[in-house]
């Protein structure tokens, strides 16, 4: 399979930013992921981080995109991730957080696997970040996401728990 990729530098961490090119260059048998991203765009958004991860190991090294940051298009944005050959055929968490002036307002994650030598096309929304999944103390407590004892998982819309003084009570 051929894939073109814009040069705009196929960095350490192994993302391209397809809207950033120059030159366009032919490659075959890359294994990784071509990756649509949309997101509610009154978010404001202006950067994406990426990261994969399989248990406690690293599949890729995480990364931000745009960098420097700048206000992400209305119809979205659109990366190429490639792996290490020894990543193909494994199951791993893809992760993408949309951040609005670094803080994380949109995310979404999906366990993936890679077939050899081939791109995986994926097209992804992201969906505004629950209380406690946002990197922010939501209710005001001192603790945030899951140290907060109100966040049952990280689907959990709200901090506030049932326990005296951090129910609203």
């Amino acid at each position: 399979m051929s894939r073109l990729l814009t040069s705009c530098g196929l960095i350490a961490w192994a993302l391209l930013w397809t809207s950033c090119g120059k030159q366009t260059v032919v490659m075959s048998g890359l294994t990784g992921i071509d990756l649509a991203v949309t997101y509610p765009v009154d978010l404001g958004l202006n950067q994406l981080r990426f990261s994969g991860r399989q248990a406690d190991t690293e599949v890729f090294t995480p990364g931000t995109l745009p960098n420097p940051a700048r206000p992400l298009t209305d119809k979205g944005e659109s990366v190429v991730i490639l792996l290490d050959e020894e990543w193909a055929e494994q199951s791993f968490v893809l992760r993408i957080d949309g951040l609005a002036q670094g803080l994380k307002t949109a995310t979404k994650s999906q366990t993936v696997s890679i077939p050899a030598g081939e791109l995986l096309r994926l097209s992804w929304r992201l969906d505004p970040a629950p209380a406690c999944d946002n990197d922010r103390d939501d209710d005001e407590d001192g603790k945030t996401d899951l140290e907060d004892p109100g966040c049952d998982d990280v689907h959990d819309q709200s901090e506030k728990g049932n326990i005296q003084c951090d129910n609203g009570i």
